[in-house]
């Protein structure tokens, strides 16, 4: 895998695709694993196949914010070799795991959206690049086959690189796609506009790489698609500021206390963050000690 390439790309434009991250059979795995999850959703109140239940829209079978932290079966996806390999290029050895992590089931287009804290482009300290570099990333790792889905996602090239002073231009580009956004929520998928976007195909086990700036959007699907997505990032304000809103929240999209387990698994691969954990450290110790055996 050629990663000077993958950085530059990451830099210039936003995003990048690690084809086959995943095996065909540990996609099929984690698709299964999804579908009982889903199942499941009455019973553990944090993930909905109703829209009507709760405002989500039509289209969203299944979507368990937080989901990978708290559930262990889907752990082995924040320290998976392969993942943490490319992480590690892409950011540094001193790379981190951001507790910003959720499973999806969907067949809706979504619209044009960020992931970051302050989306609106050029306002906001995560547009600050003065005295330390935003250095976050979202991974989406999606389970199903392209022969079955039809499904591509779309990013806007190079919406993540902020700019000294933002043009009359952009800002009513921006604009544009916020009224695209309510468009989409009408007609589930307005369409693959604009004409700047790349549309991706995903392959079963790809992995999409993107700065959390960046704008992106999911095209229409012929049948469900499985994913999940988590974020690693280097230790900064940045890092801080992404942590504290999405812990903050409150909201179903809130990042909850990790458990000890979860805890010593990162703190193992060198993955924790350097703020003290919030569950009681002698169980972590004691988990630590019990994996080192």
């Amino acid at each position: 895998m050629n990663y000077d390439l993958l950085r530059t790309r990451l830099r210039d434009k936003g995003f990048v695709v690690v084809k086959g991250l995943l095996s065909g059979d540990e996609a099929i795995d984690y698709a299964k694993k999804l579908d009982e999850a889903a199942g499941k959703s009455q019973l553990d109140g944090y993930i909905s196949r109703s829209s009507k239940s709760n405002g989500q829209q039509p289209g969203r079978l299944g979507h368990l914010p937080d989901g990978i932290n708290q559930r262990p079966e889907f752990w082995p996806l924040i320290t998976h070799e392969r993942l943490l390999e490319v992480v590690g290029q892409l950011l540094g050895a001193e790379a981190r795991y951001l507790p910003h992590s959720d499973l999806r089931i969907d067949t809706m287009a979504s619209s044009w959206d960020r992931d970051n804290v302050h989306r609106k482009f050029g306002e906001g300290p995560d547009w600050d690049e003065s005295d330390e570099p935003y250095q976050i990333i979202r991974a989406g790792i999606y389970f199903q086959s392209f022969a079955s889905t039809l499904f591509r996602h779309g990013f806007i090239p190079a919406s993540h690189r902020p700019v000294k002073d933002v043009s009359i231009k952009r800002k009513a580009f921006e604009s544009a796609l916020g009224w695209s956004k309510a468009l989409n929520q009408v007609l589930n998928g307005a369409g693959e506009w604009p004409s700047i976007a790349q549309w991706l195909p995903i392959e079963q086990g790809d992995c999409i790489i993107y700065d959390a700036r960046t704008l992106h959007a999911a095209g229409r699907s012929a049948s469900p698609v499985y994913a999940s997505f988590l974020t690693y990032g280097l230790e900064n304000r940045h890092f801080a500021r992404h942590l504290d809103h999405y812990q903050g929240l409150q909201t179903a999209s809130s990042c909850r206390e990790m458990a000890p387990e979860l805890v010593a698994r990162l703190m193992e691969a060198g993955l924790y963050a350097g703020r003290e954990p919030a569950s009681d450290q002698t169980e972590v110790a004691g988990i630590m000690k019990a994996l080192a055996q």
